[in-house]
């Protein structure tokens, strides 16, 4: 239904502008007078009306009490409800029709799903907030407009919504006054004779309008307003649709009286009456307005019976429609760009912390309440419609879908995805166990809303993983264990004068309010011992599928155009790969701790390398983790800013220019003297091109075993390589003998024709000396040879770090690690050692959330540091038992 007020909006004829005053009328004429009175009447109206139904609702509700509201809502049954929903599906589907209609006669050709939605959607806004010409036409206008709907023309539909609900008005009013005048006069101040004249009179107002679209065509001048009047075919739909559209939804309020004396004929005279006056008063939808102008007409009529039966009414007609309608407002992205949209955006940041708090207190609400006695009156109500095994099971229930919602309750704070399955089941057995235990309206009503704000509000929570992870365990742990305590003392406190006796928690009845109150100390007992020991259990981790051949090949191509051979650690086969969907760019990450790491900057196109990490980031979030970058380049530093995260220096990555590269001159002296003294001692470099054979890699696997047993380590995995056959066949690997004798090799990376480097470097334990320089000057020269521009040195840890007394903390404590940590790791003898390179040193950067920089560190430390998997995918090792 839509207000009659607000039927076509008329266009205004020019109108001739008025004379003003002059300065010599010294007195206001009559007609000034009147239209002013007449418009500070009409302002007052709405404020008199609903200070008069606020006094007849508080004169005919002040002496109910909820539990007579309760009983009748009870005693309704599932029949008078379903009907009740049945008849409002049936109203919209009517307000479907006119929809319909009026969209062919504004000449909009929108299909007839979309007009439906629109329908739906437009009328439980309006029905609910008033203002139809509003909220009705904003909700069509961005419904219709993708088939050529103006506002305007939205506007008309409006309208004619408005003049179908007053012909429906009407026409209903007007038969029930002439057909059934003595019904009517029994419940209206009329004689039956008077009933059935104004009868007549309301009937002729749809006849009218009828007989105007049958014989007027084009615009016609009304009250100085053009209008423009529909086909004769059209008018009939309206006054029928409009007619039966209003009998339709009287009759979900007459549905909610079984007990009343009141035939539907006598009824509908009130309901006209009372919507219409609802209408002027422009409160929404007639709220106060409408109950008070009923119970005024029916004065006989059991309160606390109309009282359950406006609030069913409200209910299914109104806020049922409206919930619906809202969520699908959302869902289908029709509130984009309004007010909805922006409280929509504002409800998706808010809605974990305010559902998580609204679920622990329902929780809370439902352990408390299950304590205390059952009232005498609701007793009796339970006694002859809840069977005592339904009551004794719905009382247990109720104390475990409590004491779920509180537990779901920090699921919900961390935006976890399961606990909203867990905290809707809960609140839909809440809501129901609260009225067959006890007849509790308050906590059940309020937990229903509960659950479908969390139903139509799930978009806000996408992260996976454990509930038990993170700092509200501890506060949550507390507040659970004062809840179930308060309860134990609440109910120890309330049956003070019942001896507890080990019999009595066998006893059952309508009256074992103690043994009831027992029977729940031992259910929340057994199940906060049960979920307490699954939650601990779970520890929250970040995952990461490792990408198998099939991927590698995929990024492969990417890899050998990369500039930076850091992109080859893509394919060593420890990471996941995170690939563009036209695989234009990929980002290579692992996961260790609640962190993914990323390991360098994404690779190939810069647009989507960035949109890669908005998705990681999407992916982290969902996850509960945090995004972490190793090993990042200048380049990208502020779309890592973009991205939320704050800078470490870790070091700085050693390349070597190789245009000038040569071992003459005084710089580089040493190199020379070194190189000289490699070659005197017989050493001499080969690059085998790839794939090399599988006898040399059964050779230079024995060299890489000796090297491990050497320093007591195991292969690495992550921002190094290690040694696999399956990864070695694609490159070159460069070789120094040693009088005919393999004593040193590695593998050698390459990057678009601009950079090389090497990953593994390993030699035989008794040539250390010497050996590493003659094996990087020789690359450097090859790759000089081959045209490459540089040589990558790679990182040198913590090298760099400002030594001011301002620098940042980072700093200073990077530094002494790097000081004082040499019997650990020689931190500054490997940067002395690519320093004779003469090298360019670039920094290399950790991005981490700002407030999980130390954990950030820890797990990157633990990531690279972890021992190696080898892939299932790849060979078996070539060395021979």
């Amino acid at each position: 239904m839509t207000e009659v007020g607000q039927a076509l909006r008329p266009t205004p004829a020019v109108q001739p502008a008025p004379v003003p005053l002059q300065c010599g009328d010294a007195f206001r004429t009559g007609a000034d007078m009147r239209q002013t009175f007449f418009r500070w009447a009409g302002r007052a109206a709405p404020f008199l009306l609903l200070l008069a139904a606020a006094w007849v609702l508080w004169r005919e509700f002040h002496g109910l009490r909820l539990e007579q509201v309760a009983a009748e809502a009870v005693a309704w049954g599932p029949a008078p409800l379903a009907a009740a929903a049945g008849l409002t599906a049936a109203s919209f589907g009517l307000l479907a029709l006119i929809e319909a209609l009026g969209l062919r006669w504004a000449g909009v050709k929108a299909p007839f799903r979309t007009s439906t939605l629109g329908a739906f959607c437009g009328n439980a806004f309006a029905h609910t907030l008033g203002f139809a010409l509003v909220t009705g036409t904003a909700i069509r206008a961005r419904l219709y407009a993708p088939y050529g709907a103006s506002l305007a023309t939205v506007a008309q539909v409006t309208a004619f919504y408005g003049v179908t609900f007053g012909l429906g008005m009407a026409g209903l009013g007007g038969l029930v006054l002439a057909l059934e005048p003595g019904l009517a006069a029994a419940v209206l101040p009329v004689s039956p004779a008077l009933a059935r004249g104004l009868g007549l009179l309301l009937l002729s107002g749809p006849a009218t309008y009828v007989a105007a679209c049958a014989t007027l065509r084009g615009q016609v001048t009304i009250l100085g307003h053009a209008l423009s009047l529909p086909p004769l075919r059209t008018a009939l739909a309206q006054v029928g649709l409009g007619l039966v559209d209003t009998a339709v939804t009287a009759a979900v309020a007459w549905v909610l009286l079984p007990h009343l004396a009141v035939a539907y004929q006598a009824f509908v005279g009130p309901y006209v009456l009372a919507t219409f006056v609802g209408l002027v008063s422009h409160v929404p939808g007639g709220a106060g307005v409408f109950e008070g102008v009923i119970l005024t007409l029916l004065p006989e009529a059991s309160r606390s019976a109309l009282a359950a039966a406006f609030l069913g009414y409200r209910l299914i007609y109104y806020v049922v429609p409206l919930t619906l309608a809202a969520g699908v407002l959302v869902r289908t992205g029709l509130a984009e760009g309004t007010g909805l949209a922006r409280v929509r955006r504002s409800w998706a940041i808010a809605a974990p912390a305010v559902l998580s708090v609204a679920a622990f207190a329902l929780g809370a609400l439902l352990i408390l309440t299950a304590v205390g006695r059952i009232a005498p009156e609701r007793l009796a109500v339970l006694r002859a419609t809840v069977p005592l095994l339904v009551l004794e099971t719905s009382h247990l229930l109720s104390l475990v879908a409590g004491l779920a919602l509180m537990a779901a309750a920090l699921g919900l704070m961390r935006r976890r995805r399961q606990a909203v399955g867990v905290a809707a089941l809960a609140a839909a057995v809440g809501a129901s166990t609260a009225l067959l235990r006890g007849l509790d309206l308050g906590p059940a009503l309020l937990t229903a809303v509960f659950g479908v704000a969390l139903v139509l509000s799930r978009r806000a929570f996408r992260r996976r993983g454990a509930w038990s992870d993170g700092q509200w365990i501890s506060w949550w742990s507390a507040g659970l264990l004062a809840v179930v305590t308060g309860a134990a003392a609440l109910g120890l406190w309330i049956y003070a004068d019942t001896p507890f006796e080990t019999h009595l928690l066998a006893d059952v009845g309508y009256r074992a309010d103690p043994a009831r109150f027992l029977r729940g100390l031992a259910v929340l007992g057994a199940a906060l011992l049960a979920a307490g020991a699954s939650v601990l259990a779970r520890a929250g981790t970040a995952h990461a599928d490792v990408a198998g051949d099939a991927g590698i090949d995929a990024v492969r191509p990417l890899v050998e155009a990369c500039p930076d051979t850091t992109a080859r650690l893509a394919l060593i086969g420890d990471k996941a790969l995170l690939r563009a969907p036209d695989d234009a760019a990929f980002v290579m990450y692992g996961a260790q701790g609640r962190s993914l790491i990323s390991m360098g900057d994404p690779v190939g196109d810069r647009d989507a390398g960035r949109r890669l990490l908005w998705k990681l980031k999407e992916t982290a979030d969902r996850a509960d983790a945090r995004l972490v970058i190793y090993h990042g380049t200048p380049d990208w530093l502020v779309d890592y800013l973009d991205l939320g995260l704050v800078l470490l220096k870790l070091g700085e990555e050693a390349k070597v220019p190789l245009a000038d590269f040569s071992l003459v001159g005084g710089r580089r002296r040493n190199l020379r003297q070194a190189h000289a003294r490699a070659q005197r001692d017989g050493l001499t470099f080969e690059l085998v091109c790839a794939p090399p054979s599988e006898a040399l890699l059964t050779q230079l696997e024995a060299i890489s075993e000796a090297w491990l047993l050497a320093h007591g380590g195991t292969e690495k995995g992550f921002s190094l390589g290690r040694f696999d056959p399956a990864v070695l066949r694609h490159d070159p690997v460069a070789l120094v003998r040693h009088e005919g004798r393999i004593v040193a090799f590695a593998n050698v990376w390459t990057g678009g024709r601009v950079e090389a480097s090497v990953d593994l470097m390993r030699h035989v334990p008794s040539h250390a000396g010497g050996v590493m320089d003659f094996l990087f000057i020789e690359l450097m020269r090859w790759a000089r040879a081959e045209g490459y521009q540089r040589f990558n040195l790679g990182l040198a840890p913590l090298a760099g770090l400002n030594e001011h007394p301002l620098a940042p903390l980072w700093h200073k404590v990077g530094g002494e690690v790097a000081r004082r940590g040499a019997r650990f790791y020689g931190f500054q003898g490997l940067r002395a050692f690519k320093a004779k390179f003469d090298p360019v040193w670039t920094p290399r950067y950790l991005a981490a959330p700002p407030l999980a920089l130390a954990g950030a560190l820890i797990d990157v430390t633990r990531l690279v540091g972890r021992e190696a998997a080898p892939r299932p995918s790849l060979t078996p090792s070539l060395t021979k038992p």
